[in-house]
């Protein structure tokens, strides 16, 4: 639901989770702009909650991706400057890093 891709690749988009209404890739629920983990590890999927997603997903049908055009994006560049944002399988196959450690930026 985060980035318009129903494939299941485990290495590149993370485990796939269906969760009440909400079907989405561990990755892109983690690299998603506007969304955070604001339950514990055991609520929703990995402490992200389904209001939480709902809500960011409704913001990325405003957002249109840098590489395919298309709305929905809710992943972006971390330098502040930079406004490009994308849907993590755009940027993926567009050759974007994606690195997550310690307080994700």
């Amino acid at each position: 639901m985060l980035c318009c891709s129903s494939v299941n690749d485990d290495f590149k988009y993370g485990k796939k989770y269906k969760k009440e209404n909400i079907i989405a890739h561990y990755y892109c629920l983690l690299f998603s702009c506007g969304l955070e983990q604001n339950g514990t590890d055991d609520e929703g999927i990995y402490g992200f909650l389904e209001n939480d997603i709902l809500k960011e997903i409704r913001r990325g049908k405003r957002l249109k991706c840098r590489y395919c055009k298309k709305f929905g994006a809710t992943t972006a560049c971390c330098l502040k400057k930079c406004r490009n944002i994308f849907h993590l399988r755009c940027g993926l196959a567009n050759g974007s890093l994606h690195q997550y450690f310690d307080n994700f930026a």
